[in-house]
């Protein structure tokens, strides 16, 4: 996560109280420790005393976000206008309509309108869009460019809001992927391509990321932002995530905020991937959002990245039969 000082001195705030806090999470960011306490971030010095960082976020956003009628509705805070979240959601990318719609995706950060916006980058030259060049099934795919940049993350993606997945809920996705051939996927910090994320929560989510074996294979794994933490293939038996090609990928988690949670990869039918972890940030933690494409390519990379996504699913419950 981004830590910024906005330090106060601790005469404008209750030294005493501060002090006094049991953190919801305490954490290492480099070589500095930090806690989480009733949605701040403190810096932990030498001696103990706590210095005032950032909000990271509302302790109370589940009340003020949503309500439970027949079923779990997200709440607007300022109309009050309600609307109904999704367990399941999919898009085989068949239809010509716009991409961007209620009842499809909510979010492209590569359009024209928003060029030079902090969350777009059309202006990098990165496009989201519908195509018929190439396919999985059907006649359309989803095409997602992204170029590099020096000077910041790229991304080339499309985001779906009004998702529910919580503590203890297990989250499976389906895909088919096809990656221009590069001569790194990696690319200097890893290429990411699904996130699920909180807009409650400032930089956090668990994400499938390409990594980097010693031997310089570039095979899937999953990461979670906040507090990091990887799940790497084991080492020596990394299954080289291809090129040119398509790859069927399917993903499993089981969301926990402590060690029990859990994390797969399948990739063209084998399991890559299984691991055990912390896959939620905190237990009150709510992924809202999905995020497909080309979903962070790191800054400096040194190469374009064109991925194709077809047949995208994901849902609470299981997609396909597991062995």
């Amino acid at each position: 996560m981004r830590v910024e000082s906005l330090y106060l001195p601790v005469s404008c705030r209750d030294a005493e109280r501060e002090m006094q806090m049991i953190p919801d999470l305490a954490f290492t960011q480099g070589d500095k420790n930090y806690v989480l306490s009733n949605g701040d971030v403190y810096l932990v010095h030498p001696d103990g005393t706590r210095e005032f960082q950032e909000r990271f976020y509302d302790p109370d956003f589940y009340l003020k976000n949503y309500q439970h009628q027949i079923q779990i509705v997200q709440v607007d805070p300022e109309s009050g206008a309600t609307y109904p979240v999704l367990l399941a959601f999919a898009d085989a990318f068949e239809s010509s309509a716009k991409l961007i719609s209620p009842s499809r995706w909510h979010a492209n950060n590569t359009e024209s309108a928003r060029a030079g916006q902090a969350d777009n980058y059309y202006h990098l030259g990165n496009r989201v869009e519908l195509t018929s060049i190439r396919q999985r099934s059907g006649s359309y795919s989803l095409r997602c460019t992204a170029k590099p940049s020096a000077t910041q993350v790229s991304k080339a993606s499309l985001t779906r809001n009004l998702m529910y997945f919580k503590q203890g809920d297990h989250v499976y996705t389906s895909m088919w992927l096809f990656l221009k051939p590069t001569p790194s996927v990696y690319d200097g910090g890893g290429t990411t391509f699904m996130d699920l994320e909180s807009s409650f929560m400032q930089s956090v989510g668990l994400r499938l990321i390409v990594r980097q074996s010693a031997a310089g294979q570039d095979a899937l794994a999953f990461e979670l932002e906040f507090p990091k933490t990887q799940f790497k293939q084991a080492p020596g038996s990394e299954v080289p995530f291809p090129t040119g090609r398509w790859v069927q990928v399917r993903t499993h988690a089981l969301l926990s905020a402590d060690d029990t949670g859990m994390v797969q990869i399948w990739q063209d039918g084998r399991e890559v991937l299984n691991a055990t972890g912390r896959t939620l940030p905190l237990a009150d933690t709510i992924y809202d959002r999905i995020e497909i494409g080309v979903t962070a390519l790191a800054q400096g990379a040194l190469y374009e990245k064109v991925l194709w996504i077809d047949e995208f699913e994901i849902s609470h419950a299981p997609l396909w039969r597991l062995a």
